[in-house]
């Protein structure tokens, strides 16, 4: 009989309906279908939906059927590696069988055995173009794709992607080195192993922001004055706002002054005023305020003055201070002029100009357009005065 035709027979063979498990029974029977045993006997499928009960008491012997793994292997010893039939046939079985690798591999033997049949390399995944068979990886290279995930994307886009999971890759890195330096942080015994640590993490970088950032929440201050020394010198808006969160609720007088001398030296410092005048205007605490009047003083830019003036007009008017229609009538504006509302004026906090009072030292009333006026007249010549602040002092 031809190699072929006798691997043909067994192909047959091992399709599910030849093959099912087995019980052979003490009287002589033979039982087919899909069995499972359990403790009390065994349960047999015929694929109808009836199953049958049998004990073990009536069972000799159990013979299991080959899994499609197994079938596999038997098939591939007997298959003629130098046939083209017989090693297609055996791709389709494996296909059939959900063993897409073992398919994959009789296909390309059978293309080897004839490069030109179209239905081999078909099977085999290759994609014809432009009079040339390609392999489907050449071919979407050639149109400029790279895979990402396993799946082929633009090559800019797919570029985008690998860059971002390696720097996401080095972030984490990053983060668990420096976890490892702050855990020793909050152990150190001197200053001088505080800044050896503090020295480690800035080599880090970038790769090391994410970490810092969690530790300058840390319950721990040595911690927290560690991570705040990085987030000094570390550029970009998630280091900028972690330092504006710690500036309103940071307990310590040193890690407060570490904060303020790294918002002062940034150099977006536009936008550092903008948010320190952003927290006067809505903080309600006192120490918070007395903070940004300090940090006003350290950064002493004229642009602090112009915020603080454009922002007055947001001040809370009380209602009883608002005149009423005669009284705008004879002041020309909205706000009463009597002697006892004035007073009340005074007494009312309004965080822009006793900000502005606090730095021109002008100690005007709470009328926008007199500030207006008097920066109009001083803008010029008028500088904030500077205050500096040192390590001794934080110590």
């Amino acid at each position: 009989m031809p190699r072929t035709a006798a691997f043909l027979i067994m192909l047959i063979l091992s399709l599910p309906f030849c093959q099912a498990d087995e019980l052979h029974l003490k009287d002589g029977m033979i039982v087919e279908g899909v069995i499972t045993e359990t403790p009390e006997g065994y349960t047999v499928s015929v694929g109808s939906g009836a199953n049958t009960f049998i004990s073990k008491d009536k069972v000799i012997r159990l013979v299991k059927k080959l899994t499609d793994e197994q079938k596999y292997e038997n098939l591939k010893l007997v298959c003629p590696a130098d046939d083209f039939e017989a090693q297609m046939k055996l791709g389709l079985w494996a296909r059939l069988h959900n063993l897409p690798e073992q398919a994959k591999e009789h296909f390309e033997n059978a293309v080897k055995l004839k490069p030109d049949d179209p239905k081999a390399r078909r099977a085999a995944g290759y994609i014809f173009k432009n009079q040339q068979w390609y392999k489907p990886d050449e071919y979407m290279k050639s149109l400029g794709k790279l895979k990402y995930n396993g799946k082929w994307l633009d090559k800019a886009e797919a570029e985008k992607l690998i860059n971002q999971d390696r720097l996401n890759e080095m972030r984490q890195k990053g983060n668990r080195e420096t976890w490892l330096l702050l855990s020793r942080a909050s152990k150190a015994k001197s200053q001088a192993e505080l800044e050896e640590i503090t020295d480690s993490i800035k080599k880090l970088g970038e790769y090391a922001v994410g970490a810092v950032i969690r530790g300058a929440y840390d319950t721990n201050q040595k911690v927290r004055e560690v991570s705040l020394r990085v987030l000094a010198v570390s550029p970009g808006e998630d280091p900028l706002e972690a330092l504006l969160k710690c500036f309103r609720y940071e307990r310590t007088k040193k890690n407060v002054l570490i904060i303020t001398k790294a918002l002062a030296d940034r150099s977006d410092r536009e936008n550092v005023i903008k948010q320190l005048v952003k927290i006067n205007m809505t903080t309600k605490s006192p120490i918070t305020r007395k903070r940004c009047w300090l940090a006003y003083r350290v950064i002493a830019d004229n642009k602090i003055i112009e915020e603080l003036i454009k922002l007055s007009e947001f001040c809370p008017v009380p209602k009883e201070m608002q005149a009423n229609e005669e009284e705008k009538k004879d002041t020309g504006g909205g706000w009463v002029t009597h002697k006892g509302e004035r007073d009340k004026m005074q007494k009312a906090f309004y965080p822009a100009t006793d900000s502005l009072n606090y730095l021109t030292d002008a100690r005007l009333s709470h009328f926008r357009n007199l500030w207006e006026e008097w920066w109009k007249t001083n803008k010029e010549t008028f500088k904030i005065k500077p205050v500096t602040l040192s390590e001794e002092k934080e110590n």
